[in-house]
């Protein structure tokens, strides 16, 4: 009969979800970072308006100034691309 014995798995899953956990803060902080930077600006509002916060689902980076909409649909010559669409094309291109 053979036998294997495996130990340290709860250690290993302790250590895994705080990389995890780090590497999901690392992201999320970045996304934050380059949304306000694509942001247009005019009076800084919108740019002002991106926040973050964590909630027991996970992390939320949202913007809740009313006109995002229209800035997300291209209507500034800033960001005439949006801006969500832009930041996630840069976000994937990274190396984490």
């Amino acid at each position: 009969m053979l036998r294997i014995k495996v130990t340290g798995l709860k250690q290993f899953n302790k250590e895994a979800s705080k990389k995890v956990d780090r590497l999901i803060d690392k992201v999320s902080n970045d996304v934050l970072i380059v949304a306000r930077d694509k942001t247009p600006i005019r009076l800084g509002k919108a740019r002002r308006g991106w926040k973050k916060r964590k909630t027991n689902r996970g992390t939320v980076i949202e913007n809740r100034v009313l006109y995002i909409d229209q800035l997300e649909q291209g209507s500034s010559r800033q960001a005439p691309r949006g801006i969500v669409g832009p930041t996630i094309q840069e976000i994937t291109r990274r190396k984490y």
